[in-house]
């Protein structure tokens, strides 16, 4: 039987191994040694040589062999094949000595060191530290059971504007407590029943504005009718008007946030999305619809909802479906609703073009604005920076990087589409998530 050698193994542990493995054999590619007898046999055997394998007899392999592996460790290869096996036996158990001898001193130390620095994996902190730790817990608690207590005993401004104690008890849970401008002005009067018209810059609240209201009256018609849930089939009962997919989104979570708990319905539908799944959902009728115009005027003609029952009407960011060009869908869908209804519209700037929607849509209606037309939003901070064109790249890469911005969003216009392909670019190598949209660009 032919005995392989690993010249690999060999080479790691012989001191002065070369790579000899095709003189061991012209015949056959030396990879490992086959093993022999067991390892309790009394013949020398290569066990003790590392990269000749384990239990094999060191009398079993040939002349050549024997001398290859000899003349490898600098041993003298002349004589007949006994002094060969003689010498390659005194070379193994050299060889093991050796190696016991050194995974013996590395036990040693690495007990040594044990014992001299039993935490030094997970060294404990010290004394200045655990203090530290324990005061800062400590006061994180206080700071959070002040707040509670504050929040607990703080009187919710909302409960002063007409806003039922069941919505407010809702406000306190989601840590809104104080109204904004626009809030406070709107909502007293549509809690009522009355339209409004109401005018207020982009991020003021609006929502809310119109929504406490909405919510508020369907409640309390549940109540006085015993009301749990039954819609009629297709039917709306509340519609929210937007001009934009993301907005309408918005609306429709935070009044599924405000209704929550509660048997009111809500549904939001929008294009870009299946119609069919939509038209299925309808079918048994829903208490608030938050729309774009587009996709519930395609509801409408499939039949898949009615709008006769609509007592509710909200037309939110109604300047900027005018400016999309909604205005004749917005005709179509005033038809389509009950004369007696109450009509909330919230816009930020005022038209001319408006009069004509707030003609059509709203009655005697009551007038609220709280911001001046144009006025750029209080959230937003305007700041100017004179530099080179060549620093402007450097520049926005230093703002959006800045610690303060890491976690913002941003929108960043410029004026062609290979400057702006060529800045996301920019900004995807800077580790920067952003895309570029333009004429060009293809939504996949």
């Amino acid at each position: 039987m032919l005995a392989l050698v690993s010249l690999r193994t060999t080479a790691a542990f012989l001191p002065s191994s070369v790579t000899t493995c095709r003189q061991i054999t012209n015949t056959r590619a030396i990879s490992t040694i086959l093993r022999g007898s067991s390892s309790s046999s009394s013949k020398p055997t290569t066990a003790n040589i590392p990269g000749i394998g384990r239990d094999r007899e060191i009398s079993s392999l040939t002349v050549p062999q024997l001398k290859t592996l000899l003349r490898e460790n600098g041993l003298q290869v002349s004589g007949n094949k006994p002094e060969l096996v003689s010498r390659l036996s005194t070379l193994a158990q050299q060889s093991k000595q050796a190696k016991l001898s050194e995974m013996s001193s590395v036990a040693v130390k690495m007990k040594e060191k044990k014992t001299q620095l039993p935490n030094q994996g997970n060294p404990p902190p010290s004394l200045k530290k655990q203090v530290a730790v324990e005061v800062e817990s400590r006061k994180a608690s206080r700071n959070a059971n002040a707040n509670a207590n504050a929040n607990a005993n703080r009187v919710n401004g909302f409960s002063e504007i007409g806003v039922p104690p069941k919505l407010v008890a809702r406000l306190d849970a989601m840590g809104i407590f104080d109204p904004t401008p626009i809030q406070k002005e709107a909502i007293p009067t549509a809690i009522k029943g009355r339209d409004v018209m109401g005018l207020a810059q982009t991020g003021t609240g609006k929502t809310l504005a119109f929504g406490l209201p909405l919510v508020a009256q369907m409640m309390e018609g549940n109540i006085n009718n015993g009301y749990k849930g039954n819609t009629r089939s297709k039917a709306v009962r509340g519609l929210v008007l937007a001009p934009t997919r993301e907005l309408a989104n918005q609306i429709a979570v935070q009044l599924g946030t405000l209704t929550q708990n509660t048997p009111i319905k809500t549904f939001v539908v929008v294009g870009g999305q299946s119609i069919n799944t939509q038209s299925n959902k309808l079918k048994e009728g829903t208490d608030l619809l938050v729309a774009t115009p587009g996709r519930l005027i395609d509801l409408v003609d499939r039949g898949a909802l009615t709008l006769s029952d609509a007592t509710f009407l909200v037309l939110d960011e109604a300047d900027l479906m005018l400016d999309m060009g909604f205005l004749p869908s917005l005709k179509k869908i005033a038809n389509m609703l009950p004369k007696k209804r109450q009509t909330m519209l919230f816009s930020a700037t005022m038209a001319k073009s408006m009069n004509v929607v707030a003609s059509s849509y709203l009655q005697n209606p009551v007038r609220v604005e709280v911001a001046r037309a144009g006025k750029t939003a209080d959230k937003i901070t305007q700041e100017v920076h004179f530099i080179d064109r060549g620093d402007k790249t450097r520049k926005l890469l230093d703002m959006l990087g800045h610690p303060d911005h890491k976690e913002d969003r941003a929108i960043v216009f410029g004026r062609t589409k290979h400057g702006m392909e060529k800045l996301s670019k920019k900004l995807l190598a800077a580790g920067i998530k952003a895309g570029s949209i333009h004429g060009k660009f293809k939504i996949r």
